[in-house]
């Protein structure tokens, strides 16, 4: 790193100590995250909040962002705050998908159907001409 660039982070104290201060706020903030407590399930609120934050994001980062968002502190394991919202989330996006999926399914059914049809034609054509040569 260049020295115009150093910057010295910690105090006289902090360097005693052998901890900067910062370092020491990083510790109080995860120790629930080594507590045997367990956490309360997500609110709709804490929740809400993630998600209107995420939005922000844009459509590809959306899911990343709330993910980590929410990974902020400790939650219970299978928070029903957390996956009751992904999967109504989800439900919507999963509706979405069968009706795009069905609207492929009936293109491609009629583009067989067409290339049957043209198949067959062309056949009859081949019959045809074929029988005028003998």
């Amino acid at each position: 790193m260049l020295p115009q660039f150093k910057v010295d982070f910690m105090s006289k104290k902090e360097k005693k100590d052998g901890k900067p201060r910062w370092a020491k706020a990083v510790i109080e903030f995860r120790e629930p995250f080594y507590t045997d407590v367990e956490p309360e399930p997500t609110s709709a609120s804490e929740f809400c909040k993630a998600m209107m934050i995420a939005l922000q994001f844009g459509t590809v980062w959306f899911l990343p962002v709330l993910a980590n968002l929410l990974a902020l502190r400790r939650r219970r394991e299978q928070d029903p705050g957390i996956l009751g919202r992904i999967s109504i989330l989800f439900s919507e996006v999963q509706q979405f998908k069968e009706i795009v999926d069905d609207i492929n399914q009936d293109y491609c059914v009629d583009c067989t159907l067409a290339f049957l049809r043209s198949m067959n034609e062309t056949e009859e054509l081949v019959g045809r001409l074929t029988a005028i040569k003998l």
